[in-house]
């Protein structure tokens, strides 16, 4: 290929066309070889032209054959990792699942123990002052205020994230590829919007 180049660079840039013949099959081409002296070379075009596309056409099935290989080295590849991919990323996203539901119910624990406290607390009040007018002390009523805060935050944010978190382990442990499908759904949908 790069033979068939540098002929053509070098009939483009050394030889200057000066004569064509009627069937314009043959072209008369001249060099300079130095100020004083020219030569005359005659040359069959159809000759060069077929010697270039000769070489086109043999470089252009190399890189066909080269690439048609590694087209099918890549699907080769992907068609016997594809297996070991997909479970890892069910894998992963299971254990996504469980780590978001340890966090919340982390949180929770936090919650209910800070409920607890506070639930102490308003007995200590109550205990030291049993004279305690509940309706208008405000130690008390942020006390249970508090306390019930806690408990409904807590409780609301446990059975929303068992419940979503649930139903993706539960899809990877029954139905793996229904997860993947709505998992791709989802992701197309998303990026489209």
């Amino acid at each position: 290929m790069k033979h068939y180049i540098a002929v053509i660079a070098m009939i483009l840039s050394l030889y200057v066309p000066v004569q064509a013949s009627t069937n314009l099959v043959e072209k008369t081409l001249i060099q300079k070889v130095s100020d004083n002296t020219s030569i005359c070379v005659e040359t069959n075009l159809n000759q060069v032209i077929t010697e270039i596309l000769t070489g086109v056409k043999n470089a252009g099935g190399e890189i066909h054959q080269a690439s048609k290989n590694a087209v099918g080295q890549a699907y080769d590849y992907v068609k016997a990792e594809s297996p070991e991919i997909i479970k890892e990323f069910l894998r992963w996203k299971l254990l996504e699942a469980c780590i978001v539901i340890a966090i919340v119910a982390m949180a929770s624990c936090f919650l209910f123990y800070l409920s607890h406290r506070m639930g102490g607390y308003v007995k200590e009040l109550l205990k030291n002052d049993p004279r305690l007018d509940r309706n208008n002390s405000g130690e008390y009523i942020f006390g249970m205020v508090g306390k019930w805060m806690c408990r409904i935050i807590a409780l609301v944010a446990l059975i929303v994230v068992i419940s979503v978190q649930g139903m993706i382990i539960g899809k990877i442990l029954v139905a793996p590829r229904v997860f993947i499908i709505e998992y791709v759904y989802n992701t197309i949908k998303s990026h489209r919007s």
